[in-house]
């Protein structure tokens, strides 16, 4: 019944993102002839870029899963990241994240209640990492501009507060004789071991800097790549919303949900809406192309280890 209704919901929010983008498309034709004024060199380095992302967002799978011993080799922490993001695509509400799991159990026997624990480390530094930048733009904007955006500040504040007690206070949490609380502690307990684990944890938070680096250099490419002049600045703060929002996978790619507050964000600098929507979609079309041209050959790649394990025979006692 709760798969029936993510479905339902991904549906209708993916086909109210769809209507609206045929109207405002059709309604202002004109905006979007800036499509024939591709700057290919900068289309050129906004893949390069892309692929970075990818890259990094493998170095963080590689680095956690040091802390339970597991080592990955290159084709499975890069590959990994690959089939993530490919399946992510296809399917709504992370999707990819559970094919990642199949594989890390099957292989390294690696238990969903740890795996969940990765997935908490990810979120964790994402939202403290973006938050933070998200907060240093707003005061930046405040000093320059003089303009101060108090929602978006309280909203930056609150996730930065949040998740700065959760990296830093988070406790151990007893066992119970509940099941499913049994799980949920042993999830956060294995959160609690990276946490305290100097040399995993600075090197998540490095990557995850990085990461946020990328992510500024993907906006700024996919607005220069249509002759847009943005500043680093306004990318950082775009990014960083994008950040935020791309982890929100309620449609397959977490489509109208990017470009929703990629046009809103960037109406605060006074850029049309058709421009944003060109970039935004460049940004999903060369993202589709990449990873679905290396998803199909790391697909392959894992999928033959993952067959190989379910066909195994097994060991009789």
């Amino acid at each position: 019944m709760k798969q029936k209704f993510r479905s339902i919901l991904s549906l209708i929010l993916l086909a109210f993102f769809t209507f609206w983008l045929i109207y405002y498309v059709i309604a202002h034709l004109d905006d979007f002839k800036i499509i024939h004024n591709l700057v290919w060199p900068a289309a050129a380095l906004l893949a390069l870029v892309i692929l970075a992302e990818s890259f990094a967002s493998g170095l963080f799978i590689k680095v956690v899963m040091t802390h339970f011993h597991v080592k990955l080799g290159f084709s499975e922490w890069y590959g990994l990241s690959v089939v993530t993001r490919f399946w992510n695509i296809i399917l709504p509400f992370r999707g990819g994240a559970g094919v990642r799991a199949l594989y890390l159990k099957k292989i390294h026997k690696f238990p969903l209640t740890e795996f969940f624990a990765t997935m908490l480390s990810l979120y964790f530094l994402i939202i403290l990492v973006n938050s933070a930048i998200g907060l240093f733009c707003l005061i930046l904007l405040l000093a320059l501009d003089k303009i101060f955006l108090m929602p978006l500040f309280i909203f930056f504040l609150g996730f930065f507060l949040v998740m700065l007690g959760m990296v830093i206070f988070s406790p151990k949490i007893p066992a119970s004789r509940y099941a499913i609380w049994n799980k949920i502690s042993k999830a956060m307990n294995a959160w609690h071991g990276i946490r305290t684990d100097p040399s995993v944890m600075r090197s998540l938070i490095a990557i995850t800097v990085l990461n946020s680096a990328v992510g500024l250099f993907t906006v700024y490419f996919s607005y220069a790549s249509f002759g847009s002049k943005m500043t680093i600045f306004q990318c950082l703060l775009i990014s960083t919303l994008f950040n935020f929002t791309s982890m929100i996978n309620i449609t397959p790619g977490a489509l109208g949900v990017v470009e929703s507050v990629m046009i809103l964000t960037a109406r605060l600098f006074e850029i049309r809406p058709a421009e944003s929507l060109m970039a935004a979609a460049l940004i999903r079309a060369v993202h589709m192309f990449l990873m679905f041209t290396m998803g199909m050959m790391f697909n392959y790649r894992l999928g033959i280890k993952l067959r190989d394990q379910f066909t195994a025979p097994k060991k009789t006692g």
